[in-house]
């Protein structure tokens, strides 16, 4: 556990330092980077069923990530953290073009997403470390025409002139600096305005050129929000000692998990996911498969789901439930998001049992 432990904030550090590292390229590079249909639960809060969307939706991140769970109606750091290292190794500061002939196989890889989390549950401290991949996207907007072309045709030609011609003008006034006759102090003082000029027109250009690439991404966004993706994910979870210090974990108990999760979008507003879970312990196994339709008008900004699973135990039957839930998603900014719901939960006889709110913030690190 001890090795784990360093790993994770090995790659926590790691990821760190690339976010802190990253060189500004052309802005419409970037923006194409951080174009995200979704920004789903990390795979270790689905592991201690700490997302508010039990049947998760598909989503690929590329960036490192915090989820914040509040199921716990306490304060306490129940945090989730999330990094996709082979993309943040290999293509994250790299000219898009490398993913672009990357083969299909790198490509899938580079969707692998590792997390570690904790949460503590009725006096009980849960930790959980999970990975998933995605295995299939009827849309990547890294290599979609439909992206790149309409942000080709914000490429700023005539910014590269006003660059050069600004480059241009401050040639010749370093090399008027050098003579003091009033003739040559005259040209300076009309080269600085004419060099002053164009710094500010060129700034304009740039600032709306920026917001027309930004405009077109959200645009993309809203009309294909509901892509259909497949995602395979597996994690382990653990019970410790309160009192344990992080080199040296007590564990009690350990669990295991394999799921896979699915979407298929239906029209413009509605999105249906699916999940099955398998869950194995020391001393008992059981299962969770169960569906998800998510609506949203067109506004990316929010959306909302109603969820239905069920949970089977094989060794205590007594345990088998339904569960109703309620909710959706709210964008706090361009990379927070707050998700929410309310779940009801029955046993196998649809009479009532518990009901829970829950809420978690996730935040994208750039």
């Amino acid at each position: 556990m001890k090795t784990l432990t360093f790993i994770f904030l090995f790659c926590y550090y790691f990821s760190c330092f690339v976010q802190a590292q990253v060189i500004v390229n052309e802005a419409t590079t970037e923006v194409v980077k951080a174009t995200e249909f979704s920004i789903p639960s990390s795979p270790a809060f689905i592991m201690l069923d700490a997302s508010p969307d039990r049947i998760t939706k598909p989503g690929l991140p590329r960036n490192f990530k915090v989820d914040w769970s509040l199921k716990s109606y306490s304060l306490s750091p129940n945090l989730a953290l999330e990094a996709q290292p082979i993309w943040l190794l290999f293509f994250d500061r790299s000219p898009l073009s490398k993913y672009q002939k990357a083969n299909g196989l790198v490509k899938m890889f580079s969707t692998i997403s590792l997390s570690a989390g904790t949460v503590q549950r009725d006096t009980i401290n849960w930790l959980a470390i999970a990975g998933k991949m995605n295995i299939y996207r009827s849309r990547d907007p890294l290599t979609d025409r439909e992206l790149l072309d309409s942000l080709n045709m914000v490429v700023g030609q005539d910014e590269e002139l006003m660059q050069q011609q600004l480059e241009t003008l401050k040639k010749q006034n370093s090399k008027l600096k050098s003579k003091k006759d009033a003739e040559s102090i005259k040209m300076q003082t009309q080269l600085n305005k004419s060099i002053d000029s164009l710094k500010i027109e060129l700034i304009n250009k740039q600032t709306l050129r920026k917001q027309t690439v930004r405009d077109l991404q959200q645009r993309y966004v809203r009309r294909h929000w509901n892509t259909s993706y497949l995602d395979v994910a597996y994690g382990k979870s653990y019970k410790y000692d309160k009192d344990s210090k992080l080199d040296s974990l007590v564990l009690l108990s350990e669990r295991n998990s394999l799921w896979v999760s699915g979407s298929l979008g239906l029209g413009k507003n509605w999105l249906l996911s699916g999940m099955a879970q398998y869950n194995l312990t020391a001393t008992s196994d059981n299962y969770l498969a169960g569906v998800n339709t998510r609506y949203s008008s067109g506004n990316n900004n929010y959306n909302f789901f109603v969820e239905f699973f069920r949970e089977g135990y094989s060794q205590t039957p007594d345990l088998n439930s339904y569960t109703f839930a309620y909710g959706g998603d709210f964008k706090l900014g361009r990379n927070v998001l707050l998700s929410y719901a309310i779940r009801t939960k029955y046993n196998d006889k649809l009479q009532f049992k518990d009901l829970a709110p829950i809420a978690n913030v996730i935040c994208l690190m750039r």
